[in-house]
């Protein structure tokens, strides 16, 4: 028989989303729609009812609407579909079209979208079908639409600019998972990139094999195809190259450094770090790595085949004295699942915390780490499921800034 016991662990952690509202509140809404969910935005909370959390593909899935921070309609469910407040507009939908809200529930955008981006810059990013080709326009919050002189537009701005595209369409015969519902359209872009403004001018010319958003430092990534596959770089907000597109693949920046990729001997991927400057701080040399979106990061080295993990910190030191297996990064709170040898060689699974504690010894069989809504008071909270022998713990890692 499996005996389970119930640990509370510490976990120091920086940047914790905070409830959606407080626990009374929450109990009154959960009592009173299907689904609350756990994020306020523009003093809104979206409800469903008559659905679920996690829609089943095909299925129907309720009606949707908000209320405020204190439990008051603001919209009731009415919409098959809805997204969270962002500047003061919700995107939402009837019968498979999508148009915009305002808080108070006035609609400002007719339901006339085939897909209508979030409000950024003053205005949405809309898509139509016209006589089998997509066409895009800037539609303002009152409605009122101005065409987009592109074949291909993003769903919205990021830092005052919106990937733009002039080319055609193919047949996209990227494979799907068996069972699922395709995640990208019949069709594929094929054409060059540049870049729109909230005016509708091209600012930055098509001529970019691929294209990214612009991030909140003014760098946006860029690919140029080169003999065999494309090759990244970085460009500014003139549309000047800032790093130069010589790498397999880039990352966005953390903490001043992107997580990159080169091809090297062999036909193999490495990994490294350079800065915004485009300077290498740790050359490419891990066969895996993650970004540094925490204070240390985690990197691989392939042992015998077998990968071994070290934690890092932004210059390349090692933080840890020791390598670690099996390596299940946690991500969202910085933590991570990792197994080190006994003394007998058997591999022990334990927490560590991205300073680099042990968070959890390395003493159980298994350890599965996840997130979810605590039921009482809808804070999100970071559990984990460990085994030792025959016996099951519920570890709770509480979140403290």
């Amino acid at each position: 028989m499996i005996k389970r016991c119930f640990i509370s662990v510490l976990l120091l952690a920086c940047g914790v989303s905070a409830a959606a509202q407080s626990p009374e509140v929450w109990r009154k809404l959960r009592s009173r729609y299907d689904v609350v969910y756990p994020y306020v935005d523009d003093g809104t909370i979206m409800v469903n009812r008559g659905g679920q959390r996690v829609a089943i593909p095909g299925a129907p899935n309720g009606k949707y609407g908000y209320v405020d921070t204190l439990g008051r309609v603001l919209i009731p469910p009415i919409y098959d579909h809805a997204t969270r407040f962002h500047n003061g507009f919700a995107v939402v939908a009837k019968s498979g079209l999508q148009g915009a809200v305002a808080r108070t529930g006035r609609p400002i955008v007719p339901c006339e979208w085939q897909h209508l981006g979030r409000f950024e810059a003053g205005v949405f990013i809309g898509r139509q079908e016209v006589d089998g080709r997509a066409r895009f326009s800037l539609v303002d919050t009152a409605g009122r639409a101005i065409p987009l002189d592109c074949d291909f537009c993003a769903s919205e701005f990021s830092n005052g600019y919106a990937v733009a595209g002039v080319g055609g369409y193919a047949a996209d015969d990227t494979p799907s998972q068996a069972g699922l519902i395709p995640t990208r359209p019949v069709e594929k872009f094929i054409g060059k990139y540049g870049y729109v403004a909230p005016d509708g001018r091209m600012a930055i010319p098509a001529q970019f094999d691929e294209a990214r958003d612009f991030d909140d430092d003014g760098l946006a990534r860029v690919g140029m195809r080169g003999t065999y596959y494309v090759k990244w770089g970085f460009i500014d907000r003139a549309g000047r190259t800032v790093i130069p597109c010589n790498y397999y693949s880039v990352d966005l920046f953390y903490r001043d450094r992107a997580l990159v990729s080169k091809v090297v001997a062999g036909g193999k991927l490495a990994f490294g770090y350079i800065d915004r400057r485009g300077r290498v701080v740790i050359p490419c040399r891990y066969d895996e790595a993650t970004a540094f979106k925490h204070p240390n990061t985690w990197v691989g080295r392939d042992r015998n085949g077998e990968m071994a993990y070290s934690l890092i910190d932004r210059n390349g030191n090692p933080v840890l004295e020791y390598e670690v297996r099996c390596l299940q990064d946690g991500g969202e709170f910085g933590h991570a699942v990792a197994a080190y040898p006994d003394a007998s060689g058997v591999l022990r699974f334990g927490i560590v915390g991205i300073s680099g504690r042990i968070l959890v010894p390395f003493e159980y069989d298994t350890i599965t780490i996840f997130t979810d809504l605590d039921p009482e008071t809808g804070q999100r909270q970071a559990r984990a499921l460990a085994v030792k022998g025959e016996t099951e713990y519920t570890i709770t890692l509480s979140l403290r800034q």
